[in-house]
């Protein structure tokens, strides 16, 4: 099919040659040009008929037209219907579009106090409605809802076309599994005053009040009933005291850290399948940077396409070494200490603590006794044959 339009003319009369001359002296352009039972055939463009037409008329001839298929007659023909496949197309890439960004976002399992707090955490990471599903670091995103939202045993972040769901799963205590057909005797695992004792099951040995040892019993599984008969049992007690503990901790005064020089660049991939395409000029990777990569995938109609973009950033790190004064050096000592009482001391109570420093060139030791109370009963099970 050819792309301008051409007609097929046949021209009847009597003046035909001079007619065919004024036609080339007029630069009317006509192809196929034959004589043929008294009639002259040609083709030539649609552009030329009028001219044609009237140097026919001036001849006193005949003209017959018959215009030959081409895309601009069928494109003409159709123009009052080029909106309908120009619809679809639009109507394709705006779902292609709808597909690809998050329009709801739905959290599934969260107490009310909790959808507000992972809404806002989601906020700072950059997903709100019309943020691009791809660009979406799930993993990211679970392990920021899960350090920030208390109370949270699990998350997983999903999508199912633009809706994202955000699943949580609530922490639940769990019991503490106890073989009740096990004899077992509940000893001290420090060195301690006892100051409390609640005793569930089992024979009491020692009273508030007593001075024990690490090791010592404190609660027997073996009891004895009028006929002599010995009987045991898997004891049970909530026994606290009032015991000592010590820790050791130090920070130098050199230490090595890496900062970033604000040198970046990001590297894109077209990707289909197992093929890479790079998408655009690669940079020359740094010495020593930290690496990024995130894989945009492409949705449509909420089904993930083999084709996406690969991003990979690489900032360019710097290695430093810095010698800080006493001070600083002192600052990080006690925020080490905090961060030690946080974290290994939180199921007891500080009663009191006693620290010495140690000076050295290399750096700050400091020796902490903590006096502190809290559970001091251990279970021990017992083998009877």
């Amino acid at each position: 099919m050819r792309i301008r339009e051409y007609c097929a003319a046949v021209v009847r009369g009597q003046r035909l040659y001079p007619f065919i001359n004024a036609v080339r002296e007029a630069g009317i352009v006509c192809l196929a040009q034959h004589c043929r039972g008294g009639a002259f055939y040609c083709r030539l463009r649609k552009s030329a008929l009028p001219d044609f037409r009237a140097l026919a008329a001036q001849y006193g001839l005949q003209v017959r037209i018959r215009e030959e298929r081409s895309a601009m007659r069928s494109l003409r023909r159709f123009r009052l219907r080029i909106g309908i496949p120009l619809g679809l197309v639009m109507g394709l890439l705006l779902i292609a579009y709808c597909s690809n960004i998050v329009s709801v976002i739905e959290i599934q399992g969260a107490d009310p106090g909790q959808e507000p707090v992972i809404l806002s955490v989601l906020s700072a990471e950059g997903v709100v409605r019309g943020q691009w599903i791809g660009a979406v670091d799930a993993y990211r995103c679970e392990q920021r809802i899960r350090s920030q939202v208390e109370g949270l045993a699990w998350v997983g972040i999903r999508h199912t076309g633009s809706r994202l769901v955000v699943e949580v799963t609530q922490r639940r205590p769990e019991p503490e599994m106890l073989d009740e057909h096990m004899p077992a005797n509940i000893v001290a695992a420090h060195d301690a005053r006892i100051t409390g004792m609640k005793v569930y099951a089992g024979r009491t040995v020692r009273l508030v009040g007593d001075g024990v040892t690490q090791g010592e019993l404190l609660v027997s599984a073996a009891s004895e009933d009028r006929e002599g008969r010995v009987h045991f049992h898997h004891s049970m007690a909530q026994i606290t005291g009032i015991y000592t503990q010590e820790a050791d901790l130090s920070a130098p005064y050199r230490i090595r850290t890496s900062v970033p020089t604000g040198r970046r660049h990001t590297d894109m991939w077209l990707c289909f399948r197992h093929l890479r395409i790079p998408a655009g000029l690669l940079h020359r990777r740094y010495a020593q940077a930290a690496q990024a990569q995130r894989y945009l995938p492409l949705y449509f109609l909420g089904r993930e396409l083999p084709v996406g973009i690969l991003q990979c950033s690489e900032t360019e790190m710097l290695t430093q070494e810095t010698l800080r004064s006493q001070e600083e050096t002192m600052l990080d000592l006690h925020g080490s200490i905090v961060r030690y009482e946080k974290n290994l001391l939180r199921d007891v109570a500080i009663l009191d603590r006693t620290i010495e420093y140690d000076v050295t060139d290399e750096g700050l030791t400091c020796h902490i006794c903590y006096t502190v109370e809290g559970e001091i009963g251990t279970t021990r099970e017992i083998y009877v044959k």
